[in-house]
């Protein structure tokens, strides 16, 4: 059984890698030293190189998973898709777990008197920042404990609003991935077209996506985590079991 690792924040050094609206905050345990992992160069993705296999790694928060099956010793995983909030990450080794977490940002703006270079280490021993990510001098009014995992104010949700699983598998040579996860009708409309779009390309082309519609999101996400198989069923009542669309066969265009 892999053990899972925990990201020390307080205890060695933080290191926190700023991007565009993306922060990355490392774990320093000496036990997960094989595992190299920090945002690529264009800050829109999550670089991992380990000297064991990387078997898998999931995304996660309380209203957002997305599962990448790796089986690699390097893998690329894009973060340009991700909602903005917190999220925790789990790269599973063979034998371990090494847990880390990601904050994304819906705009973050630049403090031109206090701004750092994008390119800048900030490092720290015992280091301790508020949610704009400024050093805190005095005692914190709120815990890095709620920084990392305590729930944000949710926004009100469209009643009408539909939901859709995905599973692409992408192929593109050394950087092959299987992604699967939860979106929005919108979401779903932009990765059907970016498809369709690469099915013209010799690489692209490789690529499966295959769409299903969920009518109930809490119940299926629960059957789903249970069992992975959960969608091959042949019936159900929280989503529909025909492929909304299929990268070999579109049967129904998104409106």
């Amino acid at each position: 059984m892999a053990i899972k690792i925990y990201t020390l924040l307080m205890l060695a050094s933080t290191l926190i890698g700023y991007g565009q609206n993306v922060t990355l905050l490392k774990n320093f345990n000496p036990k997960v030293k094989e595992l190299k992992h920090s945002l690529n160069e264009s800050r829109d993705s999550l670089n991992l190189i380990c000297e064991s296999k990387i078997v898998k790694v999931d995304i996660y928060n309380e209203d957002y998973e997305e599962t990448f099956e790796i089986e690699d010793f390097h893998s690329l995983i894009p973060l340009e898709d991700l909602p903005e909030g917190k999220f925790v990450v789990d790269v599973q080794l063979v034998d371990k777990i090494v847990e880390m977490h990601i904050i994304k940002h819906q705009n973050l703006e630049k403090d031109t008197d206090n701004a750092h270079n994008k390119d800048d280490i900030i490092e720290g021993n015992g280091m301790m920042l508020d949610e704009e990510f400024n050093v805190i001098k005095n005692s914190p009014k709120i815990s890095v404990e709620f920084l990392l995992t305590g729930s944000k104010r949710k926004k009100p949700v469209n009643k009408k609003q539909k939901f859709y699983w995905i599973v692409l598998e992408v192929c593109n040579g050394s950087n092959s991935y299987k992604s699967m996860k939860l979106v929005s009708e919108n979401v779903a409309e932009k990765m059907i077209s970016k498809n369709k779009l690469d099915a013209k390309t010799d690489f692209g082309k490789r690529n499966k996506l295959t769409v299903w519609e969920v009518y109930n999101s809490s119940e299926f996400m629960k059957n789903q985590v249970a069992d992975p198989n959960y969608i091959n069923s042949t019936s159900s009542d929280f989503f529909n079991v025909a492929p909304y669309y299929t990268s070999t066969k579109n049967l129904i265009a998104l409106q």
